[in-house]
């Protein structure tokens, strides 16, 4: 209340908002404490979410609840786990991975694994997969290089590997059958393996014969499928360890260790897998049973005329009396006194009183019924004091760990089908539990109430375990989908796809995460490590494909959106990550965006054919923007969005907002500033001819008031934005802009990007094919483009990506490779110059790995001062997840938004010296330079920096019959500069001549090392040189035509007469 009246208070004039300056007043120095002027009006924006210039008190709670507690934690979570994305080795790689699936995979520290069996340790045991992690311990490298991961697998071996490297360190066969389960013993420090026929086996890994078993449970009645492992404290009723072992007939055994020195072992005589921990004992024994059944047995006659066989004598276990067995035997006693000893060993045998044997020192054991059907998972929480199993039969069961008897009304059964996993949180008091449903459920283990479902797997969940200090649970589907959520808002904050086919199964048999590494640990065959990594780590500026970056000057930040569904805000200055916000679109793409006439509002669109508007600062929805008014959004993808306002103060005319797309149409909203707005038009009307494919992009011109859309198939067409009728068919003045073919497709016709300039009055449109085109802002006189001419990236590229400069004297073009290049317009004229020849290229370099999708150009200097393009930056984003900041003026990479040594924009001393990235081309055109630009040419025209002409920007055919460009501002490459491009393509070389006829052609002839001195030229040669000298005419299917007719022309000129041909 007090808030309240203080709120009222500050509204001097009792509007019931507060303006600028009644804000600033009355809590400038509480929300903007230690904040310059110009901060304070940005927080006055930032509060101002519907952007009417005042600040109600709905806004001002909002800003408060928002900013405060989901901004904040937005601010902290800015992570991810990465993925491996290394497929399983060949079947076979004993020290790559296993044969068959993984089981089971437990963790290991280096303090545990040490030989240790004097005291007792009240430590935890490492959890197996899928459990609530070991005992926090402080992460350091010792750690991580000496941590072991030990896994169990069908194919009935264990292995264990060493550090995050996974480097294999030992094999143990344990049995011909599946290895079920896996836990350590960190007080007696042995290794316990359950397998599928019915056997428990203890190893102790620090032996030098680690493969033999110190103990053993054989003879089990039902086959063991989990483990749990529990070191009691010091003076616990004379018990040290207790081991937990569930199976699959619902049977619950505890085994209670009172001794260090214990012992369990049971063996069958004969068996091919005797327990050796008692071999001598054994033979002896045995040995000494022979000898007295010996002594009192008489021997059929039968037996002794050698009808007995060999197979019978192996069966008696001859080959167990080998050495002390031996020793007894008569030296020359015959075969006969050996056929009666093997008779006698028989019948032995045949006894099971003899056959099974058991030794037991040092431990209770306790067996009982808990569950009707299969235990999936039982584990001890001392915090709890209970022991927790779940089942088969859908049900979580709670005991008491001293005799496993049940708990009174201790049974969760809100699962309607079998239960696969159930985790625990000690540190914030819940149970996680998932099966065959497609949800998990959070409950308290001490009321049994359901706290929340979690909905979004679209399979079986198979598997859970936590990241307490991060409050995340992580689940696995059967689909091999991991999705983390975040304990405190059960909201799922990251999905991953593991799109890798694993052999035999296609899937992931558990997941767990260290907590020592910090790591995701995902089985199949083997091991895949993923990372986890804060923003900090995090080598890209987002997860996914980045769609755009766009620069808000009223922020100072730059706000992009990627294929996640992420939407982030960055700060311009330092290349910060300030805030970030996900689940925009739910599980679409972001395919566009733009800002509202005010630039304090986001508006994206989604793959799925969703519009929003966003108040991009703290993440709220503002406005839905619905198709109709039954509350549908388009059907089909949004491709572009743009805001059509007039800056005019006098206007009123309200905003609106632009969206083209999939469904060939034009969807115009008001901006009605209402939490849902319905389209009031969409063009084409029916008896229009619009698009005949999809619409790519769209730009709004608002001095004319015309929106222009670019097709697919090449069309580009203005249309009124008051009446909704075509104005121009822009693609019909030009017939180059569609394919003639047909095949749009295949020619690269579709038209990606228009740019409006203002300056000189045109309409700048991008096709695939590297086509620039300059289009009067009414062609209804030129009744073509005003200038064309070609992009000159590399030949299989299509541009994707276009900027410009507020004067409009700079282009700046991107295309699918990653590359950008600047175009300086400073000297050409248009509608006066019709060639490119004061047109240079400034820079050409590589930005990204993969497709440029957006470029901006940041002018933070003012215009028309004598340094402004050093004040000059490009923001630009790609498909390969980041978003770069290159300075204008030479293209210099600054930084990648999100790294971890921020930059600052107001002194970048630390790049004077840094290179540009150039692209290998144009290190090959700068080495030319540097090598000939001394050299007066017939042919070449020097550059007025001491550069030579280059004919890069090379024109369309109608507009350029010389074909000549300058390059100048870009300098000259060093040989280092070289050296790391990996030196001058072979390609380019020749580049920079212009070809004016056969006569100059003759003064100028590189030289042919293979060639005669004294041959004639002929005409195939002259053609070759001609291709070689001109590699760029080959550039692009509209200059097939020139090639073709410079050709038949030449042939029908000087075929079979050389002598003109050299008198010309």
């Amino acid at each position: 209340m007090e808030l309240r009246e203080l709120f009222e208070a500050a509204d001097t004039d009792k509007g019931g908002a507060l303006e600028i300056d009644e804000f600033t007043e009355a809590f400038g120095g509480v929300l903007g404490k230690g904040m310059n002027e110009k901060q304070l009006k940005q927080l006055f924006m930032k509060i101002d979410a519907d952007s009417n210039g005042s600040v109600e008190w709905h806004e001002f709670m909002n800003y408060m609840l928002l900013e405060n507690q989901t901004l904040s934690s937005m601010k902290q979570e800015h992570f991810e786990y990465v993925k491996s994305n290394k497929p399983d080795p060949p079947p076979k790689t004993e020290r790559q991975c296993h044969n068959d699936m993984i089981t089971c995979v437990i963790v290991i520290q280096q303090e545990e694994y040490q030989e240790n069996r004097g005291g007792s340790s009240s430590q935890q045991p490492p959890q197996a997969g899928g459990g609530a992690g070991s005992k926090a311990l402080v992460s350091t490298e010792s750690q991580k290089k000496n941590i072991r991961f030990v896994t169990s697998s069908r194919d009935g071996t264990v292995k264990v590997w060493l550090g995050l490297q996974l480097k294999w360190e030992k094999t143990i066969q344990v049995s011909q059958s599946w290895v079920t389960c896996l836990t350590f013993m960190n007080q007696s420090k042995r290794l316990v393996a359950a397998s599928a026929n019915r056997m428990i086996t203890f190893y102790d890994l620090n032996q030098t014969n680690y493969y033999t078993p110190v103990s053993r449970i054989e003879n089990l009645v039902g086959v063991p499928l989990c483990l749990e492992y529990y070191a009691w404290p010091k003076n616990k009723d004379a018990r040290l360890e207790s081991l937990l072992v569930g199976d699959d007939l619902g049977i619950c055994h505890l085994y209670n260790f009172t001794s260090t020195d214990w012992h369990y072992c049971e063996f069958k005589l004969g068996s091919r897998q005797a327990n050796e921990c008692h071999q001598h004992e054994i033979e002896e024994r045995f040995n000494q049973k022979i000898k007295d059944q010996y002594d009192h047995h008489s021997v059929d006659k039968k037996v002794a005329g050698g009808k007995m066989k060999q197979s019978a004598l192996k069966s008696a276990g001859m080959s167990i009396m080998e050495g002390g067995g031996a020793g007894m035997m008569m030296a020359g006693g015959g075969k006969i006194e050996e056929k009666k000893k093997a008779m006698a060993a028989s019948s032995i045998l045949k006894k099971k009183a003899f056959a099974y044997e058991k030794k037991e020192h040092g431990i209770q054991i306790i067996e009982k019924q808990i569950h009707k059907g299969w235990i999936t998972k039982i584990k001890f929480y001392p915090d709890l004091n209970y022991i927790v199993s779940s089942s088969l039969d859908g049900f979580i069961h709670i005991h008491d760990i001293e005799d496993l008897s049940y708990k009174e009304n201790k049974t969760f059964n809100l699962h309607q089908k079998g239960v696969n996993s159930f985790v625990y949180s000690s540190k914030h008091r819940f149970i996680a539990s998932c099966g065959e449903e497609r949800h998990i459920i959070m409950w308290d283990p001490f009321t049994l109430g359901a706290l929340s479902y979690l909905y979004g797997h679209n399979t079986s969940v198979q598997d859970l375990t936590l990241n307490e200090d991060r409050y995340h649970l992580i689940s696995l589907g059967t689909d091999k989908v991991v999705k983390i959520w975040d304990i405190r808002t059960y909201a799922c904050i990251q999905t991953i796809f593991d799109k890798i086919c694993y052999r035999p199964e296609d899937r992931l048999t558990s997941i767990y995460f260290d907590r020592t590494t910090n790591n995701i640990l995902a089985c199949s065959r083997k091991i895949n490590l993923w990372f986890f990594k804060t923003q900090e780590e995090i080598k890209t500026s987002h997860e996914y494909p980045v769609q755009f970056a766009l620069y808000n000057g009223e922020f100072e930040a730059v706000v992009s959106g990627d294929d996640g569904s992420f939407i982030a805000v960055w700060d311009i200055e330092t290349g910060k990550l300030m805030s970030k916000f996900g689940d925009s679109h739910g599980k679409a793409k972001i395919t566009a965006g733009c800002f509202d006439s005010t630039q304090r509002r986001l508006i994206t669109t989604g793959s799925d054919g969703t519009a929003r508007m966003w108040n991009f600062s703290n993440g709220q929805c503002l406005t839905e923007l619905l198709s109709d008014d039954s509350g549908r959004h388009i059907e089909q993808e949004i491709t572009g969005v743009a805001c059509a306002f007039e800056e005019s103060e006098v206007s009123e005319k309200m905003a609106h907002v632009i969206a083209v797309g999939w469904d060939r149409k034009i969807h115009i909203w008001a901006d009605e500033k209402e939490e849902e707005v319905v389209c009031n038009k969409v063009l084409p009307r029916n008896e229009q001819r619009g698009h005949g494919d999809d619409i790519m992009c769209v730009a709004y011109n608002k001095e004319n008031q015309l929106i222009y859309t670019g097709g697919h198939d090449g069309s580009l067409i203005g249309w009124n934005f008051e009446t909704g009728y075509i104005k121009f068919y822009l693609h019909e003045l030009d017939p180059t802009c569609m394919s003639k073919s047909g095949n749009h497709i295949l020619e690269s016709k579709s038209v990606d990007c228009i740019v409006i300039l203002y300056e000189p009055k045109l309409i700048c449109s991008v096709s695939a094919d590297q086509m620039i085109r300059f289009w009067d802002f009414d062609p209804t006189n030129t009744r073509q483009p005003v200038f064309t001419f070609y992009g000159d990236h590399e030949k299989l590229d299509a541009l994707s990506a276009i900027a410009t400069t507020k004067d409009n004297k700079y282009l700046i073009t991107g295309d699918t490779a990653g590359c950008m290049k600047m175009w300086d317009f400073t000297q050409f004229v248009f509608r006066q110059h019709h060639t490119s020849d004061t047109i240079s290229q400034r820079w050409f370099i590589q930005a990204h790995r993969r497709v440029i999708n957006c470029i901006e150009v940041v002018e933070l200097g003012a215009q028309g001062e004598p340094d402004s393009n050093d004040r000059k930056f490009i923001v630009s984003s790609s498909n390969d997840h980041n978003i770069h900041l290159t300075r204008f003026l030479d293209g210099v990479h600054i930084g990648q938004f999100g790294q971890d040594s921020m930059w600052n924009i107001h002194d970048l001393s630390a790049f004077a010296n840094r290179p540009p990235r150039y692209t290998r081309s144009w290190l090959a055109r700068l080495k030319k330079q540097r090598r000939e630009g001394r050299k007066k040419q017939v042919g070449f025209k020097s550059d007025t920096k001491g550069g030579i002409s280059d004919d890069g920007g090379s024109l369309s055919p109608a507009r350029s019959p010389t074909r000549k460009m300058t390059m100048g501002g870009a300098g000259v490459a060093t040989d280092e500069e070289d050296k790391e491009s990996g030196g001058s393509s072979s390609e380019d070389e020749g580049k920079g001549v212009t070809i004016k006829g056969a006569s100059q052609y003759l003064a100028y002839q590189p030289k042919d090392k293979k060639a005669d001195k004294n041959k004639n030229v002929n005409e195939e040669r002259y053609f070759k040189n001609i291709l070689r000298l001109e590699p760029q005419i080959d550039k692009g299917n509209h200059l097939k035509h020139l090639k073709n007719k410079l050709f038949n022309e030449f042939k029908h000129k000087y075929k079979n007469n050389n002598n003109a041909f050299l008198n010309d």
